[in-house]
């Protein structure tokens, strides 16, 4: 993936369902032995806006839309459970999210509104990436070893993320489903 630079008056964002533990731990673990470069910049989670660059000075305009959004989207059963790949399009081994994944699609389409609308390239498949910028090899290792992952957790709220200098993702702030409400 290839995660957009921010210039000056801007900063990288991105939006998504956090993956609790243990299951953070043991996903980002096998991601870790799996060699991808990702494993310790964010949490494992499952992309609703993915690397976006907004202005730095957002002003609340960026925590108003998500709040909007998120309102009226009650929290929903998630179940991750076996693994597919974008390959050939995209050489990337994921989870599969096999419950709520219509649950996803619509906070998607929810959230790509005003400064967080973007061209959308690809049609949106909600998944949780276990392997990516690594051989062939290893992408195979990863679909095999985590074929049978079976995780299911109810999402309650969606992170908001932002880049740092380092390449890490920080977490800006936190919005819980259904009411619009938001905690740090």
């Amino acid at each position: 993936m290839v995660i957009p630079s921010a210039g000056p008056g801007e900063r990288c964002i991105g939006l998504a369902i956090t993956v609790p533990e243990p299951w953070a731990s043991l996903l980002r673990d096998a991601r870790l032995s799996f060699g991808d470069p990702g494993a310790n910049l964010i949490p494992p989670h499952v992309t609703l806006i993915p690397p976006t660059l907004v202005p730095a000075d957002d002003d609340g305009a960026i925590g108003a839309l998500v709040r909007a959004a998120l309102a009226l989207v009650a929290p929903f059963g998630l179940r991750l459970r076996g693994t597919a790949s974008f390959r050939p399009v995209s050489p990337v081994v994921f989870v599969e999210v096999v419950e709520g994944a219509s649950e996803c699609a619509a906070l998607y389409e929810a959230v790509h509104t005003g400064l967080m609308e973007r061209e959308r390239p690809f049609c949106f498949v909600p998944h949780v990436t276990v392997a990516q910028e690594v051989a062939d090899s290893l992408l195979d290792q990863a679909q095999e070893d985590l074929a049978g992952f079976d995780a299911a957790f109810v999402a309650n709220e969606v992170d908001l993320y932002a880049q740092e200098e380092s390449g890490a993702w920080h977490l800006v702030e936190r919005f819980a489903l259904g009411t619009g409400l938001a905690s740090r």
